[in-house]
């Protein structure tokens, strides 16, 4: 195995994702109700993709729901 120095890390990528999209048109402070493990998923890409997200649990009509709110960026120092 050979290592290899000086190779930039190229981009992600297009956000055109479903959790990409949504987002995107969220302002900080605004949150969506989803099913528990579609939040999860919504929460999971938040983060991977540099945003602060928070979230609880929710109980509706019997039915587990996760409410995601979108916080803001990471610090840039972290």
């Amino acid at each position: 195995m050979e290592i290899e120095k000086n190779i930039p890390l190229p981009t992600r990528g297009s956000r055109t994702g479903r959790w990409q999209r949504l987002m995107d048109k969220m302002e900080n402070g605004d949150c969506v109700l989803l099913p528990y493990y579609e939040g999860k998923s919504f929460a999971a890409s938040m983060y991977a993709n540099g945003v602060q997200p928070a979230s609880r649990t929710e109980h509706h009509n019997e039915r587990r729901m996760l409410r995601v709110w979108k916080m803001g960026v990471f610090d840039a120092e972290m």
